[in-house]
């Protein structure tokens, strides 16, 4: 049971390395970095922070590369 369970997680491991790859393909902007929406998704560029008011209209945005953490604009946007 122990073989099939490290097979898995190996080929999981390879698609990761395989998605990262294909992601710094998809920009050459230096500035672009990893970014992830969970433990298992991750992504390549930017990240757009917004506030918006109870209409959902924006009302404040701060654009940052896509490693940065979300609560850390959260004075600047207000």
């Amino acid at each position: 049971a122990a073989i099939p369970a490290v097979k898995e997680k190996l080929n999981v491991l390879k698609e990761v390395v395989e998605d990262y790859e294909e992601q710094l393909n998809y920009s050459s902007d230096p500035d672009a970095r990893v970014g992830h929406k969970s433990a298992d998704s991750s992504f390549f560029g930017f990240k757009t922070h917004i506030a918006m008011n109870d209409e959902r209209i924006i009302t404040a945005a701060v654009v940052t590369t896509g490693e940065k953490s979300d609560g850390k604009y959260l004075k600047e946007l207000v």
